[in-house]
């Protein structure tokens, strides 16, 4: 993987950089110069972030390229204060995973961060209850954190999406602008907020379309669309047993309710830092289905193979290739995974499934 090296201060900066994370120096244009392999601990690969990245994520560098101060002192605050804090209360408090210590987990770490092209993170399970991720520090330096109720209660194929949508962070630098919204969401006084106040308010614009990028991250990681649907309905549901009963097309339908209903109040929730988990269902399956989808899973497999045993029907081509409405469907339904299939399908457009 090429690197790009800071002709003012010589840094290395990833390849998709859009300034230096050391002096802020816009990076357009640069030489890319450096080769990088896995003998790194960064593997190559074909996958780009413009090719799949929400368009509002890609522009987000433009506002911060205004302000590349502001960007250089968030990058100090976090590697010299916030990070170390967070280092140590995790290697006293957590377990950090590798190949010797929780094997299982850390092989699809790896195994991820090879299908993605990204360092494999220092990763960490916590004990916690609540069905949660996350991944804080800087673009350069950063920690996964795994919530032990994950492991738990994810099947395997659930927890590759949940981990590659935060690799997918990584890879799309995301991880400094998201620990700087975190420091202050945890409300670390006024001086932090207003420090970085220009910063944020770029923030606030991009980082509910980032998530919307990381969950397509996670589902070209796994290549599993069933179990992507499943990882982020059990966030909403938090119930292994009620998925059983779950109806996808209905909780789609929801979506629906919340723009006619709720418009203005839902404008009062613009500032959260997550989309609603129905919005973020219904945006990963339009990107499945989508030829963008196919094509990059079908470079990943031949690349790398399937990351499951299980064989996953990829999205079908030419005009069929759209994803279900939920205004117009039928009451036929996939004997695998339940989705609702449309008027024409004899197969379903989420796990290839024959249609009863």
């Amino acid at each position: 993987m090429n690197m790009v090296i800071c002709p003012r201060c010589n840094e290395k900066n990833k390849y998709e950089a859009a300034y230096c994370f050391s002096c802020g120096l816009i990076l357009s244009g640069v030489k890319k110069t450096v080769a990088m392999t896995h003998e790194n601990g960064i593997y190559p690969t074909e996958l780009k972030i413009d090719e799949y990245a929400v368009s509002v994520d890609l522009s987000v560098s433009e506002s911060v390229r205004d302000i590349p101060i502001v960007a250089k002192a968030a990058t100090m605050l976090i590697e010299y204060w916030s990070k170390p804090i967070n280092r140590t209360n995790l290697l006293g408090n957590a377990v950090r995973i590798g190949p010797n210590q929780i094997s299982s987990v850390y092989e699809i770490v790896e195994e991820l961060a090879r299908r993605l092209g990204v360092e494999v993170p220092e990763t960490y399970i916590k004990y916690d209850p609540t069905f949660n991720a996350m991944t804080l520090g800087s673009n350069r330096d950063h920690l996964v954190i795994i919530h032990s109720a994950l492991v738990d209660n994810f099947t395997r194929e659930e927890l590759m999406f949940v981990i590659g949508h935060e690799l997918g962070h990584i890879k799309s630098n995301h991880v400094t602008y998201n620990t700087i919204a975190y420091l202050c969401a945890l409300g670390l006084g006024g001086f932090v907020a207003a420090a970085f106040r220009p910063l944020l308010l770029a923030i606030e614009a991009w980082q509910r379309r980032a998530e919307i990028t990381a969950d397509r991250a996670g589902l070209l990681a796994c290549g599993d669309p069933v179990a992507s649907v499943q990882a982020l309905t059990m966030f909403a549901l938090g119930s292994r047993k009620l998925l059983d009963e779950f109806s996808l097309p209905d909780f789609l339908s929801q979506e629906q309710d919340i723009d006619r209903i709720y418009d203005v109040l839902n404008k009062a929730f613009a500032g959260l830092s997550h989309p609603y988990t129905v919005v973020r269902v219904r945006e990963m399956l339009d990107f499945y289905f989508s030829d963008t989808a196919r094509i990059l899973l079908e470079r990943l497999e031949k690349r790398y193979g399937q990351p499951n045993k299980q064989k996953i029907a990829l999205p079908p081509k030419g005009p069929e290739a759209q994803s279900p409405n939920v205004t117009a469907i039928t009451n036929r339904f996939c004997s695998s995974c339940g989705f609702r299939a449309g008027i024409k399908d004899q197969y379903c457009r989420v796990c290839g499934g024959e249609i009863d």
